[in-house]
């Protein structure tokens, strides 16, 4: 689980910036290690398979599956320290933190799960 804290890079587009870039939060991790509580993770330029970040608000919570960029890497500022979520399946959650749910918009079908269900799959 991740808090989404601010975009950092962005891209011009038909005289729009689009995010590139983002500071994400750890909050919790449910599977796997990462060092820092605080990483940078990439979204899509359009020829990649990441969705794009405007699908992320800044201040609010997701579950997020993680990928090192690794040597993966596909733009000129990611690092191999880096992340990207990939966009083939379900790999990110809106997190409600009042009702502890997350809000899962899969194949257009809208689903709740409970984060005690969450944390039961992986623990």
């Amino acid at each position: 689980m991740v808090k989404i804290n601010k975009y950092l890079t962005f891209q011009e587009f038909e005289n729009d910036k689009i995010p590139m870039s983002m500071e994400v939060e750890i909050i919790e991790i449910l599977k796997g290690k990462i060092q820092n509580k605080k990483i940078i993770v990439w979204g899509d330029n359009g020829i990649l398979c990441r969705p794009y970040l405007t699908t992320f608000n800044e201040g609010e919570y997701y579950f997020l599956a993680l990928y090192s960029t690794g040597n993966m890497m596909r733009q000129k500022e990611e690092k191999k320290t880096h992340y990207f979520v990939s966009v083939c399946g379900e790999y990110w959650m809106k997190a409600n933190m009042d009702k502890k749910i997350a809000l899962s918009n899969y194949m257009d079908k809208k689903k709740q799960i409970s984060f005690n269900k969450i944390l039961r799959q992986f623990k």
